[in-house]
């Protein structure tokens, strides 16, 4: 992916999963915090370093609120964090790299075929991942998973391989 696309970050000219876990870090424990669940209250204090004496109060608005449209923003970004992909038109192939997990769908256009990858998942509150993979036995796919580091131990399994026609 060429370093000035609009989704360039250090986890896709690296895939290092040092990047991905930060992200990850930032995104559970301060984006998604700031946030009321219906989306209408946000804060500036972190969350996590709230306490009684110093209790964190999401308001409706500031004066100067800027976490509103970055968030915003950011959740319109999201598929460039949760993944990076590229086709080779020429060799009929495609790779995906997969940075974040979260539930999304992808289709790559390679020629006249598409390669669709899904994503289902209730990260992080289950460790459970599921990838539904529909692409022609003519387009080579490579699939690249970050392993979190701070993982004690993962498995992969292959449930069923179906190749459409």
């Amino acid at each position: 992916m060429p370093l000035s696309s609009k989704h360039a970050d250090s986890s896709q000219i690296d895939l290092d999963g040092k990047f991905a876990d930060i992200m990850e870090l930032c995104f559970y424990n301060a984006v998604m915090t700031g946030m009321s669940a219906k989306g209408t209250q946000f804060t500036y204090v972190n969350q996590l370093a709230s306490s009684d004496k110093n209790l964190s109060q999401r308001a409706k608005w500031f004066t100067c609120a800027c976490c509103p449209p970055n968030v915003t923003r950011l959740l319109g970004y999201i598929g460039g964090y949760l993944w990076s992909f590229g086709a080779d038109q020429q060799k009929k192939s495609v790779h995906v790299n997969i940075h974040m997990y979260s539930s999304a769908q992808l289709s790559i256009p390679v020629g006249e075929d598409t390669v669709k990858l899904e994503q289902k998942s209730n990260w992080p509150w289950d460790g459970k991942i599921e990838f539904s993979l529909q692409s022609s036995s003519e387009v080579a796919t490579t699939i690249k998973l970050r392993i979190p580091g701070w993982t004690e131990g993962w498995e992969v399994r292959f449930v069923s391989l179906k190749w459409r026609s």
